[in-house]
């Protein structure tokens, strides 16, 4: 999917199904292997804020400070995963490689990256409060149509748009300059 929107964002005609079926079965391991190591960081993180919380009985400034290292590797990991997916179908790297640059990517471009978390976020949370606020059958209807059709897209398309010129720009070599005359 990350391909297609990649496309999608550079104006590239695709054939849909057999480009998303192409691109699926040539980054299928490295995607299965990403994904088990996503899922691993992302519990592991989880699990300790959880258990610090838990362990923290009274005010103390070091489970303080390892709550605040803690919360904020997780959001340089998050960050990091906006960057995974594109270098992954765009270049031939070593899952070591995508990772050591994602994370590059994540300090490099903090702010950007905030503002394109938080703009994910307020795309799949915000029908979710309209709906809160509106409890009805229409505000549901349209809350599940958008879902249906842009929810798990659109937050895609957001992040492709502004992190692939990020990694082209740094990742992509310089065509040679013509030293004649």
């Amino acid at each position: 999917m990350t391909y297609l929107l990649r496309c999608f964002s550079y104006e590239v005609p695709t054939f849909t199904w057999s480009d998303f079926k192409d691109k699926m079965k040539e980054n299928l391991k490295q995607g299965i292997i990403v994904c088990l190591i996503n899922m691993f960081a992302i519990f592991f993180l989880i699990v300790d804020l959880y258990l610090y919380r838990q362990i923290q009985t009274k005010p103390n400034m070091v489970f303080s400070i390892a709550n605040g290292l803690l919360l904020m590797l997780l959001m340089i990991f998050v960050m990091a995963n906006l960057y995974i997916y594109p270098m992954m179908v765009t270049y031939k790297l070593s899952v070591k490689n995508i990772y050591k640059n994602a994370l590059l990517f994540a300090f490099a471009k903090f702010l950007p990256n905030l503002g394109v978390l938080v703009l994910c976020l307020l795309l799949v949370l915000f029908p979710v409060f309209i709906l809160q606020l509106v409890p009805n059958v229409l505000v549901l209807t349209i809350t599940y149509l958008y879902y249906t059709i842009l929810g798990f897209s659109l937050p895609g398309l957001v992040i492709n748009f502004v992190i692939n010129p990020i990694i082209d720009k740094y990742m992509q070599p310089k065509p040679a300059e013509d030293t004649k005359g």
